[in-house]
């Protein structure tokens, strides 16, 4: 989690000030498509677990 926030940190002075929105937009999508991998990834190491 420190890593991502370096890593955003980092890429801030990259983005300017008009793209703030649409970057936060592009990070919660990501965030949700990676939930909803891990998500999945979980229910496959699960079932292997059986």
């Amino acid at each position: 989690r420190v890593a991502v926030m370096e890593w955003l940190i980092r890429q801030a002075p990259a983005v300017g000030e008009s793209n703030w929105e649409t970057f936060g937009h592009g990070f919660w999508y990501g965030l949700q498509i990676g939930h909803d991998l891990a998500l999945e990834l979980g229910k496959i190491l699960d079932e292997d677990g059986k």
